[in-house]
């Protein structure tokens, strides 16, 4: 059995979100505003359309005493465009690593897997772990400004490097504020939800409701207060995947970017079945 189509989207969609943040920040670099009040309790869902969809997606789940430290959560004056885009450009010049359980159903078949995520400046790998046909598979991509390396785990570690690949460029996750091809939340109606506690933090959710050719899509997203991604949840007319952090730190080593094995240049491999 082959991966499904979302397992296939997630790796390249979801793990890694923020790396085109990060170039954009980098290329452009935006001054920090002060810290804003800490977050009150949600009082009220907070609502932006730009083009009115059908209705809204309706999350709640119990509010969460924010943490103390700094900096705060955008407060809720805030509409929740603006708000969302606040925590993915602090993400976007973050540090950190994080573990996820992963819940993907396509077909009416449901995988489990695990994952994991590390960026740090122009550098990110991604892991992900589960079981096919009865199988324990192990995959892990390093993306750098110039290359990207795959490796894939059997008995024992192997890697190809594909050169010329820039993965800020053709590697995205959540919708950018810095692109520069327009409004990328163009269509979404984004909102506001109640808080929630992950990986022993407190997490700031929005809902975002898109209308596609093939139908409606809806997602919750979830983030630190320093930007982490915590919590994706993506349900469309293909299937569902839900991945939620359980663990997070914003202390992540150089060696966690060194390939677990020599890479073998795709180029040349390529050439000597010539």
């Amino acid at each position: 059995m082959t991966a499904s189509p979302i397992i296939q989207d997630f790796v390249v969609l979801a793990l890694i979100s923020l790396l085109v943040l990060v170039a954009a920040c980098s290329s452009a670099p935006q001054p920090r505003s002060p810290p804003p009040p800490q977050l009150a309790p949600p009082q009220a869902e907070q609502v932006v359309q730009t083009q009115p969809p059908s209705q809204a997606l309706n999350v709640s789940s119990p509010s969460v005493p924010p943490p103390s430290s700094s900096p705060s959560f955008p407060p809720l004056s805030a509409d929740a465009k603006t708000a969302l885009e606040t925590l993915l450009k602090r993400g976007a010049t973050l540090a950190f690593s994080a573990t996820y359980d992963v819940s993907e159903t396509y077909q009416g078949e449901t995988q489990q897997s695990t994952a994991a995520l590390y960026v740090k400046g122009d550098e990110v790998r991604t892991d992900i772990s589960g079981t096919v046909n009865g199988q324990q598979t192990e995959n892990r991509a390093i993306f750098t400004p110039s290359a990207m390396v795959s490796c894939m785990k059997d008995a024992a570690w192997q890697c190809l490097r594909f050169d010329a690949v820039n993965a800020s460029e053709n590697v995205t996750g959540v919708p950018q504020p810095n692109a520069t091809s327009g409004d990328l939340f163009n269509g979404t109606l984004i909102t506001r939800v109640a808080d929630r506690s992950i990986a022993g933090a407190h997490a700031a959710c929005f809902s975002l409701v898109t209308a596609t050719p093939n139908g409606t899509v809806t997602e919750q997203q979830c983030y630190s207060q320093e930007g982490v991604p915590l919590s994706l949840s993506i349900t469309g007319p293909a299937g569902s995947m839900t991945r939620q952090a359980n663990s997070y730190s914003l202390a992540v080593p150089d060696s966690a970017f060194t390939p677990p094995a020599t890479p073998q240049s795709a180029k040349d491999l390529l050439q000597t079945t010539q």
